[in-house]
């Protein structure tokens, strides 16, 4: 194994946590959906849906619509797209003007 760099890149905050409320299929019910920290489970971070068919297999359509409103960009897919300067000299991301936050990756 070669030698690693360590290196800093920008990563939308919806790559590290990310919560949305989405309507179940009987009106008025709503169920809480986050992307974030996973306590016991095999990967670190991923989905978790309060409804029934997540508890059931691990997965439900309630995810599913959360994904698709989730930025999830970072500057390793796009490198030569870099965070916005907000206001206060705030960093926001370039995709969905979200915060963004900047972390140290081995390349």
């Amino acid at each position: 194994m070669g030698d690693l760099n360590i290196e800093t890149a920008w990563v939308c905050y919806s790559n590290i946590f990310f919560e949305r409320k989405i309507e179940s299929s009987t009106p008025g019910i709503f169920y809480k959906v986050i992307f974030g920290p996973l306590w016991n489970g095999p990967t670190q971070v991923g989905w978790t849906c309060g409804c029934r068919g997540f508890a059931k297999s691990g997965t439900c359509k309630h995810i599913a619509a959360a994904q698709k409103l989730r930025c999830g960009w970072n500057e390793g897919q796009d490198p030569g797209l870099e965070p916005r300067l907000g206001p206060g000299s705030k960093r926001d991301c370039p995709d969905c003007g979200g915060s963004v936050r900047s972390m140290r990756v081995a390349t």
